[in-house]
């Protein structure tokens, strides 16, 4: 299997836990706390659009998902360093851990380094081509699919303000009301809206940073079970973002 090939899967294995396929039941809202004048849906809407927007073009940059749900938790970590216009890899991170073990990529030097579980290690040079397609179709809006398919116009036009606290804004769904222009037949928005339809309730959770940008987003979806994905932005970066690698002595 070459280099691209392990990436794909692990890619799908990153999706298929990142996917809003389901609904928990117990979940958690924070309270209380005056909303200000200037803090409405607009506005939030405007910057959860704004930052998704800077890491989707973003050539360096670093989020983390958490997932936690009946099955466990499960955590995906990504640092990417690309080229200018996305026309090559640089040097990149990509690690998900769940309660079955860890699956990484490291790519550094023109070379891709992958690690299925500590079971099976390997290295690959990677060439033009290759690095160009890594860069074009695993960045930040590829693994964030379906999170940005989620925060649509009937969303935020489905939504209420609840409170705005600590620099963190909670805002509640009504499911009733949510709906979706899905002319396209887009296979995985009719799955996320599924989803959300069988949930009894949903919240998010959004934290502005220091510089009035979202930094944190949690999703609370309840149901018969609970569900939470939080997607920790954290930071994009202008120069290459250092990246501490394994030893690849093992790679074969």
């Amino acid at each position: 299997m070459n280099s691209i090939k392990r990436f794909t899967l692990v890619c799908v294995l990153i999706l298929s836990v990142i996917l809003l396929v389901g609904c928990g039941g117990g979940g958690s809202t924070t309270g209380g706390g005056e909303v200000p004048d200037d803090v409405t849906i607009d506005t939030i809407k405007a910057d959860v659009l704004s930052v998704f927007e800077k890491y989707a073009n973003a050539d360096h940059g670093s989020f983390k998902f958490v997932v936690n749900n009946d099955k466990g938790t499960t955590t995906f970590e990504s640092i990417f360093n690309f080229e200018e216009e996305r026309s090559g890899v640089i040097s990149m991170k990509e690690v998900i851990t769940n309660k079955e073990g860890t699956i990484s990529v490291y790519i550094e030097d023109e070379v891709a380094y992958t690690n299925l579980y500590d079971q099976l290690k390997t290295k690959e040079e990677i060439d033009l081509d290759t690095s160009e397609l890594i860069a074009m179709e695993y960045g930040f809006d590829s693994f964030s699919k379906l999170p940005i398919l989620l925060f649509n116009e009937s969303f935020f036009a489905s939504a209420t303000l609840d409170s705005y606290k600590d620099n963190v804004a909670t805002i509640s769904l009504n499911i009733g009301m949510y709906n979706i222009d899905n002319e396209e037949e887009n296979e995985d928005l009719t799955i996320m809206f599924d989803g959300i339809k069988e949930c009894l309730s949903v919240t998010v959770e959004l934290t502005h940073n220091e510089n009035k940008e979202i930094s944190n987003l949690k999703i609370n979806l309840v149901g018969e079970t609970t569900e939470t994905i939080e997607l920790q932005l954290l930071g994009t970066s202008e120069t290459d973002i250092e990246i501490e690698f394994p030893d690849f002595a093992e790679y074969e």
